[in-house]
């Protein structure tokens, strides 16, 4: 099973101002995937709901 985190960036009258912020973020999250800390991520426009990431959820 997965836990699916989303942002909404939606909010904001001035879309190009979220761009900087969205390739900061996608770097991060790029890094977190190669650690194998997050299954995955999605970003989409910055007009738009977003997934931000995946994770497996914890067995207990």
């Amino acid at each position: 099973m997965m836990v699916e985190y989303t942002l909404d960036v939606g909010d904001n009258p001035e879309p190009e101002s979220r761009l900087e912020f969205l390739k900061k973020l996608e770097a991060f999250l790029r890094k977190l995937k190669d650690e194998e800390i997050i299954v995955s991520y999605t970003l989409s426009t910055p007009n738009s709901k977003t997934i931000i990431f995946r994770e497996k959820e914890e067995t207990k």
